[in-house]
């Protein structure tokens, strides 16, 4: 995840990129969601703020808006005394697969197909392409009976983490190939099957975040609890909204985020609210 000084730099620079191109509007939207963690987060450091406030005065004076640049200055006497970000729960709920790696002989028949193809850009060895083919599909053959076995006899529910993990990644760079996202047709019987790919890799997460919400109502404290269910529908969000979760809600994960964002919070703290539900998209709102 990305620390608040650096969406608050990114917030910035967008603004100065719009401002640049004569997007006024939209460059005063994203100062402002740069000003609103400036002034509010209570996770810079005050160095942090300071610099990044003189920045967004800059800013704002080039566009003519010495007031806000103003009121920028005078908010800064009200800003939150500094605190250490909490530490991610995700990475705690997994752990990692271990053991030896099935991907070895795929890898290299992808890596002689690549550099034949970098070559002579015009050919692509059908000899080589066919010998990619056949690794993809015993790698699949071997890695579905992998996955059920080991899900199967696996209760600790952070290993289970781990072994869904490497499910996903198997089935994302499964449905890459099903729809062609390497350039080239690969496997035709996964192209004929591209929607049941997907609704697999769906499965996936689904099983996934349904062990993550087990391993977060097992924290101690309901201030964790909140923050890891936080970032349990932020990390499905994220994962919908780049395509990486075909088809996840996208209307219950909105809801989710706004909700459990909200809980976890600290007082006077930044919420996320969905901009447009039809995309998603959320923006930085000023809690009460």
């Amino acid at each position: 995840y990305l620390s608040d000084a650096e969406r608050a730099e990114g917030l910035l620079q967008v603004g100065r990129g719009l401002a640049n191109i004569g997007k006024r509007e939209q460059a005063l939207f994203a100062y402002g969601q740069a000003e609103l963690l400036i002034l509010r987060s209570p996770f810079l450091k005050k160095a942090q703020r300071e610099l990044l406030a003189d920045t967004l005065k800059q800013a704002y004076t080039r566009m003519g808006q010495r007031d806000k640049a103003r009121a920028v200055d005078e908010a800064l006497v009200d800003a939150p005394e500094p605190v250490n970000p909490p530490e991610p729960v995700l990475s705690a709920f997994v752990t990692p697969v271990s053991g030896e790696s099935l991907s070895a002989l795929r890898e290299t028949a992808a890596f002689e197909l690549q550099s034949a193809v970098e070559a002579n850009p015009e050919e692509v060895p059908e000899k080589l392409k066919q010998a990619l083919a056949e690794e993809l599909r015993s790698e699949d053959e071997v890695r579905r009976a992998y996955y059920e076995e080991q899900l199967a006899a696996e209760e600790r529910l952070s290993h289970r983490a781990g072994l869904l993990w490497d499910e996903i990644a198997w089935l994302t760079l499964k449905y890459r190939v099903s729809v062609q996202g390497f350039g080239l047709s690969l496997v035709p019987e996964w192209e004929e099957d591209s929607e049941g790919i997907a609704a697999e890799l769906s499965k996936a997460y689904e099983a996934l975040y349904a062990v993550y919400a087990e391993e977060a109502v097992a924290l101690p404290e309901e201030e964790q609890v909140n923050r890891a269910r936080a970032e349990i529908y932020r990390d499905a969000a994220a994962r919908a909204l780049l395509g990486l979760y075909p088809e996840a809600s996208l209307e219950k994960l909105i809801t989710g985020v706004e909700e459990y964002t909200a809980l976890a919070a600290p007082a006077g703290g930044l919420k996320l609210k969905a901009r447009d539900e039809s995309t998603g998209l959320f923006v930085f709102e000023a809690g009460p």
